[in-house]
């Protein structure tokens, strides 16, 4: 990328290493961090209009090509979207999630035109993860993070996961000062992501299965044990 707005595109999006800095040093870490330098591996091939290459985690690395996609065709338009032809690949919701990113890293609360009805669940989810994951005070009470919906809640549980790597006495502290009605969600996105992500200890699935939200989390980890096995 050789043009000033192409770079600033990359400086915006990538933040690989301030990413993995954000992590806290809990057990899932490792994990993280392995999923992390691929997702950003796919925001860079995205900006660069390449292919990712090899990945420890193909899936994920879809989701940072779906964020380099929705950027750009937010400000860079084109005729034909990037986005589209992602969201026709067997698999779209890896990209609709690091679409709803890119919206929320832009600061707007307008998913892009072409994530079909479908797929909007999954943007919003993309779209509460960053949401989260950048402003992690919100997640109290009925975490207003600007659009306040489930599939938003979802994504906000899955933050919670990546910015406790997998601490379950600082997830359980952050989970009681949450509203009754949103926590179930939060912990269907620990579910999912400690399971699609990685870095869930058998001693931190047994505690977070048997608590108060067992039932949530474990109907997402069961979801998030398929999408890894469907998208590795």
């Amino acid at each position: 990328m050789s043009d000033p707005l192409a770079r600033a595109l990359a400086r915006f999006a990538d933040g690989g290493a301030s990413a993995v800095g954000m992590l806290a040093r809990g057990p899932g870490r490792d994990a993280l961090v392995e999923a992390v330098d691929s997702f950003h591996a796919g925001v860079r091939a995205g900006l660069e209009g390449r292919d990712v290459g090899a990945v420890a985690r193909p899936a994920i690395a879809r989701e940072g090509l779906g964020m380099a996609a929705a950027l750009l065709d937010a400000l860079r338009p084109e005729p034909a979207p990037r986005l589209a032809p992602l969201l026709a690949e067997p698999r779209p919701w890896f990209p609709a999630l690091g679409a709803g990113m890119a919206i929320a890293r832009l600061g707007r609360d307008a998913l892009p035109a072409a994530l079909a009805p479908a797929l909007r669940d999954a943007g919003w989810d993309g779209w509460g993860f960053s949401r989260a994951l950048v402003e992690p005070h919100r997640l109290r009470g009925a975490v207003r993070l600007g659009v306040d919906a489930p599939p938003v809640w979802v994504g906000a549980g899955r933050a919670l996961w990546f910015a406790t790597a997998g601490d379950v006495e600082a997830i359980e502290a952050r989970l009681a000062l949450v509203a009754p009605d949103v926590a179930p969600h939060l912990a269907r996105g620990l579910g999912i992501a400690s399971a699609f992500s990685g870095g869930a200890t058998p001693e931190a699935k047994a505690r977070l299965a048997t608590g108060p939200l067992g039932e949530p989390y474990l109907a997402g980890f069961a979801r998030g044990e398929a999408a890894r096995a469907e998208g590795a």
